[in-house]
């Protein structure tokens, strides 16, 4: 997280987000601009037809995350505002039909449910949002993955809720020096997470329905930053990989389980990132990220297409490590 946090210190606070507008720069290796403006965009997700993110440059109190306006667009239209009008947000993760929002106000952080047919915002069931810190909220159909922050505790968890019945089980529990969890992508029956104790992060996967998690590989896991997970409906799973310090040999990898990790894209030197979230586009995965040019400190929201993946149609078999979960 050490690379995170540097990113986060030093970030400008933009008063306004004014009207968001691809820019014009040329396709790299690294992928094309789909929302670039003067303002800062972090925290996109994406759903059929739409893209959401956070346009705003307020840092969190609590954790290293932008805050301001959640947008919305829909293909080839404008975009328009979806969180509340005066109150500090962040886009979480949305499926077909339910964008969440998390909101900040008198030192509090809770959710919010957006109805992407409707435009209305609601309520999570009781239970969800407590006197602890939720947010990062993450929805696939009845399963809604999030942070929870208990600071009188010092402990860290990444939650799975289930909507249905209520029912909680706690993916990741971190407390103690150095220690941090944030949730990742929820896709389908698939999610996946970072849990750092002693600010070291791991990455896990999960199908929901089995026991244990797979823990992603990290071959130089003390000497290299691996956080940004994502994944898609097939389990696989797209993360950031990077030195320490902002702009350091940043690569966004591919990792299916039976498979060694592979490199999709590496980011010009100087430039950073902070989300993704793996969209499936007719056979094709679009991998969209915020990604910050360390000398400005600015965030504009990216995009790559991998058609070299080629995962099972159903869930694989746990080929790899394993970790209870904590």
């Amino acid at each position: 997280m050490q690379r995170l946090i540097a990113i986060a210190l030093f970030l400008p606070v933009v008063a306004a987000c004014g009207v968001t507008r691809p820019n014009e720069a040329e396709e790299d290796p690294a992928g094309r601009p789909v929302v670039a403006s003067p303002a800062d965009e972090t925290s996109p997700t994406a759903g059929p037809g739409w893209l959401a993110w956070t346009c705003g440059s307020t840092p969190a109190e609590a954790v290293v995350l932008e805050l301001g306006v959640v947008e919305l667009r829909r293909s080839g239209g404008p975009a328009r505002p979806i969180s509340e009008p005066g109150v500090l947000s962040a886009a979480g993760g949305g499926d077909e039909r339910t964008v969440v929002i998390q909101e900040v106000r008198g030192g509090r952080s809770d959710l919010k449910l957006y109805d992407v047919a409707r435009g209305t915002l609601r309520e999570p069931p009781r239970g969800v949002n407590t006197r602890a810190w939720e947010w990062r909220g993450e929805i696939s159909g009845r399963w809604l993955m999030f942070g929870r922050i208990a600071f009188e505790r010092r402990l860290y968890q990444v939650v799975l809720h289930d909507l249905a019945t209520g029912r909680e089980r706690v993916l990741a529990a971190v407390s103690g020096h150095g220690a941090y969890a944030e949730p990742g992508q929820l896709n389908g029956r698939y999610a996946v997470w970072a849990s750092c104790p002693d600010n070291v992060c791991t990455l896990y996967r999960l199908h929901i329905g089995d026991r244990k998690p797979l823990m992603i590989p990290a071959p130089r896991l003390y000497q290299d930053v691996y956080d940004a997970p994502s994944v898609t409906p097939a389990g696989v799973v797209y993360y950031a990989e990077g030195r320490q310090g902002c702009g350091w040999q940043i690569r966004i990898m591919r990792y299916l389980p039976g498979r060694l990790a592979q490199r999709v894209a590496a980011l010009p030197p100087g430039y950073d990132l902070r989300f993704t979230t793996a969209v499936d586009d007719d056979g094709v995965t679009r991998v969209v990220y915020d990604r910050v040019r360390c000398a400005s400190k600015r965030f504009d929201l990216y995009e790559i297409e991998d058609r070299l993946a080629s995962p099972p149609a159903v869930s694989p078999p746990s080929t790899g490590m394993t970790a209870p979960v904590r």
